[in-house]
């Protein structure tokens, strides 16, 4: 497996370092990260932990229809769902993982993936390798034959200004948001890069707070986390984003009983990723999510 190069949330790249150049946008998928390595008739897949597992009629169908290509892609399994957010647990490689190891025959059956890019592509006369720009691999990732059971992620190019609308539009539609590519970025295995970039606008809710936990560790004598609740009864605990001035805050004074914005990923049993937002003195109990 090469060793992934990834990106960062645009939140936590440095307006400094965001680069005015165009980008390859896409859909964010909720799914699982995959590596497919074709060398000859050997295919190899590969998780994001570097395990490995075997589909047969997937290796098959890609050494059919590529004969003379070797190349090296990411994708991103999103098995029959529509990879919209909250798809990832029924995007388990588990099992493939399980019967690889003990020699279980297993094929792709319905699943399916999503190619987002290529790490490289080589033909005996065309060599592209990681040092080519996102553009040239891009191009060729286009010219590989691809089975039913992948399917080309659509791109086009944007600007950072245009991606962020685009992505808002994505989470509104149900999926995480965008991924961006710098056109003239290269592949660097192992490293995490601002030329890559995921924008995940998310939700915020306004949930009450009625109580609070210790803080442990370095926030020992402080607010560990608050303790907050919607006004259909689910309760989350919110630590994230709350910095040691507010965790040195008077606990009875500042939070409690007041209205808490809380930014989250998704809802399923309770707010998942919950992240602390501020302190509301707009609004009031009635007015909580």
């Amino acid at each position: 497996m090469i060793a992934q190069n990834k990106g960062k949330d645009i939140q936590k790249i440095p307006t400094s370092r965001l680069r005015d150049v165009l980008y390859y946008g896409s859909t964010k998928y909720d799914g699982n990260y995959i590596q497919i390595h074709k060398t000859g008739n050997t295919i190899k897949f590969f998780t994001s932990g570097n395990k490995e597992f075997y589909l047969k009629d997937l290796a098959d169908e890609l050494v059919y229809l590529n004969t003379d290509v070797n190349f090296k892609i990411e994708l991103e399994f999103i098995g029959k769902t529509s990879g919209k957010l909250g798809s990832r647990g029924d995007c388990t490689t588990t099992t493939w993982r399980t019967n690889f190891v003990k020699g279980i025959e297993q094929n792709c059956g319905e699943n399916r993936f999503k190619l987002f890019r290529l790490i490289s592509y080589n033909t005996g006369d065309i060599i592209i390798d990681m040092q080519a720009d996102e553009k040239t691999r891009w191009d060729y990732a286009r010219r590989i034959t691809l089975p039913k059971h992948i399917e080309s992620v659509y791109k086009h190019k944007m600007t950072l200004r245009a991606a962020k609308i685009f992505a808002e539009k994505k989470r509104r539609a149900g999926w995480e948001g965008a991924m961006l590519v710098a056109v003239d970025s290269t592949y660097l295995p192992g490293k995490r890069v601002n030329d890559i970039i995921k924008i995940k606008p998310r939700p915020t809710a306004d949930l009450l707070c009625i109580d609070y936990e210790v803080g442990e560790g370095k926030y020992y004598g402080l607010l560990g986390s608050l303790v907050c609740q919607d006004s259909k009864g689910r309760i989350v605990c919110v630590g994230s984003g709350l910095t040691d001035q507010d965790r040195g805050m008077d606990f009875n004074t500042t939070y409690l009983d007041k209205v808490i914005e809380v930014e989250y990923e998704q809802i399923l049993d309770t707010y998942i990723q919950p992240v602390f937002k501020g302190v509301r003195h707009d609004k009031t109990e009635k007015e909580i999510d």
